[in-house]
């Protein structure tokens, strides 16, 4: 009896198949599951929601926050010509930080209520915050106006009175920051200059 064994030697050359789902070294393709789009978040804002007696030409303050660290796009609205008007827009922000709008110019007159609407986009989604507040009023009580000056153009100031943060304006093209008070003998100011 005759066996014949045939052995048959061969080089084979393996390329790995590449996909933005998965590397497979057969070749094939294994999709994965997408992952989906985490909407950013708007929060910590500055005038707080429903604020009363707040300061007119305030600067308003949101923090913006995106899981994934995409970078956003904030835009700012006021209605206080009975129409939204984009104020403006902050292009190319960091995920996970704070992003002021100086107010003065659309929320100058006292004894009013304001309404604001930030939007923040990360390139897949647009999420929409809506806040108002009451602007403070002139009584006959002692309130004053306080302008204070020694701060450079449009440097941002947190001003806190008796150690409670009161309001974060903006100064003026000269340095100067203007609010108002109850006149209380007992209170007392610190200026912090925001870099």
């Amino acid at each position: 009896m005759v066996y014949a064994i045939f052995l048959c030697l061969a080089s084979i050359a393996v390329t790995p198949f590449v996909s933005s789902n998965s590397i497979n070294i057969d070749g094939t393709f294994t999709p994965t599951e997408s992952v989906p789009n985490n909407a950013p978040t708007i929060s910590c804002e500055y005038i707080v929601n429903n604020s009363v007696d707040a300061p007119v030409n305030v600067t308003l303050r949101v923090c913006v926050n995106d899981t994934e660290g995409d970078s956003l796009t904030v835009n700012w609205y006021e209605n206080s010509t009975d129409s939204w008007v984009l104020q403006q827009t902050n292009n190319t922000v960091t995920a996970n930080s704070t992003v002021t709008c100086q107010s003065s110019g659309f929320f100058n007159t006292i004894s009013t209520q304001y309404w604001w609407n930030v939007t923040a986009f990360d390139g897949t989604t647009n999420v929409s915050s809506l806040f108002t507040f009451t602007t403070h009023s002139m009584t006959t009580s002692g309130d004053i106006l306080l302008n204070i000056s020694g701060f450079s153009s449009y440097q941002c100031v947190n001003v806190y009175k008796n150690d409670i943060l009161y309001l974060i304006a903006t100064a003026d093209v000269n340095g100067f920051i203007t609010f108002y008070t109850d006149g209380d003998e007992n209170e007392h100011f610190t200026f912090y200059a925001i870099d």
